[in-house]
């Protein structure tokens, strides 16, 4: 497992399993996290941010553009796991949705 900072909040970090950790006291401490339309989040400094969006955010390659979303590869939306998670744009989003995870992990595993 890897833990990386988070910038915009230096007092937490996120792990490349999806897991959001508070660093104050000089020590890891697991948050925990709330479901909003499926998808897990957690509280930063007052403000709720999903827990996706923090991992791909630190551990997948940078954003294209706008127009790309999070895609979860097996559809979990609860699997935050950085090998679960791509950039896609809507159509593609939409087109490998029809697919199998099988067929999924096999095309986009280059991307995860």
């Amino acid at each position: 497992m890897v833990i990386k900072q988070i910038p915009f909040a230096k007092e937490y970090a996120v792990s490349d399993e999806g897991e959001v950790y508070s660093l104050r006291n000089q020590k890891l401490e697991e948050l925990k996290k709330d479901i909003s339309n499926g998808y897990p989040r957690v509280k930063l400094n007052g403000k709720k941010y999903y827990v996706a969006a923090l991992v791909a955010e630190r551990f997948l390659p940078i954003q294209p553009d706008s127009n790309y979303k999070i895609f979860y590869v097996d559809g979990n939306k609860l699997n935050c796991n950085k090998e679960n998670l791509v950039w896609l744009d809507q159509s593609d989003i939409q087109r490998y949705s029809q697919y199998t995870v099988e067929y999924r992990r096999q095309v986009l595993g280059e991307w995860a």
